[in-house]
């Protein structure tokens, strides 16, 4: 295991990075920029402090509608899906007013959990562009029936 991250939206609408080591202690927390290319570069400075590997722990809708957890197993990290249901529950048990940075930091820690890290998705690898994705069923192939004589 190493540093993971935890994101969250802001009520101005940024994204919000917390970052714990492996006790679950806060390490940092900034604002995540929105282009891909100054994502890169967030990424890249985040290795650079934090360690060689992140592992990330997005919500349910920020996986859904967010390209970061893309990005992240695109460059090889690991990404972790936590339900929504859960991420309420226990940020309505740990505060009565949860801050955005106070909720990206339960985020990162919930891998550190082992019953939590049961409850968590991990998302799967990106096949990358080398490797192609069908997503239609192909067809069966045909063999020949056992009734047809072969002549010779």
């Amino acid at each position: 295991m190493s540093a993971s991250c935890g994101f969250w939206r802001t009520e101005r609408g940024g994204l919000l990075a917390a970052i714990v080591d492996l006790d679950g202690l806060l390490l940092g927390a900034e604002l995540v920029p929105d282009d891909e290319e100054d994502r890169c570069g967030w990424f890249a400075r985040a290795l650079w402090h934090y360690g060689p590997f992140l592992e990330l722990v997005l919500t349910e809708p920020n996986a859904r509608h967010d390209d970061l957890g893309r990005l992240a197993l695109m460059l090889g990290h690991r990404v972790w899906v936590a339900p929504a249901n859960l991420v309420t529950a226990l940020a309505q048990a740990a505060w009565y007013r949860p801050s955005p940075r106070q909720r990206a930091a339960m985020l990162a820690r919930l891998p550190r959990v082992a019953l939590l890290r049961a409850t968590l998705r991990r998302a799967p690898r990106d096949p990358g562009p080398d490797q192609l994705s069908f997503t239609f069923p192909l067809p069966k192939p045909r063999y020949p029936s056992s009734t047809v004589t072969h002549q010779r």
